[in-house]
């Protein structure tokens, strides 16, 4: 005798319940982790999220934020790389942003881009993979992570 079609698509449904609710559990483990390790507060990575998931992240100057040199630049994006892995330009854009530094210019991203190229053709200390992540690159010419 066949289930009933509804009962089986309630059961697939609560299974997969479970699984998402195992993978949110895994994730917010992972983002305390990213908070205790970067110095950066639960409640701003949260805010971050929300915004991210809003479309709402604000790229306009805010009072109180400084413009932040080339070399305080590398050593700021260095830091937090060898800190938390290989970023891509948003992730560190925000973190400029919640330390309190500018990337500059009208457009903040296309600026930090600009910005991060130069650094990676100078001395070349951190690298762009093709995925877009920047890494430290080691003293051999590898990568980090």
């Amino acid at each position: 005798m066949a289930e009933n079609p509804l009962v089986i698509a309630m059961e697939n449904i609560a299974n997969r319940r479970r699984k998402l609710q195992a993978e949110m559990a895994e994730l917010d483990k992972m983002l305390y982790d990213l908070s205790k390790y970067s110095e950066v507060s639960i409640e701003t990575i949260f805010k971050y999220l929300d915004d991210i998931y809003n479309n709402e992240v604000d790229d306009t100057p805010s009072d109180g934020l400084q413009r932040i040199s080339e070399k305080e630049l590398e050593s700021f994006v260095i830091h937090f790389i060898q800190m938390n892995g290989p970023m891509d330009v948003d992730s560190i854009l925000h973190l400029l942003r919640v330390h309190g530094y500018d990337a500059g210019g009208a457009d903040k991203r296309k600026n930090l881009n600009t910005r991060l190229w130069r650094i990676t053709k100078e001395n070349n200390p951190i690298n762009k993979r093709e995925d877009g992540f920047y890494i430290v690159n080691m003293p051999n010419g590898s990568g980090m992570m």
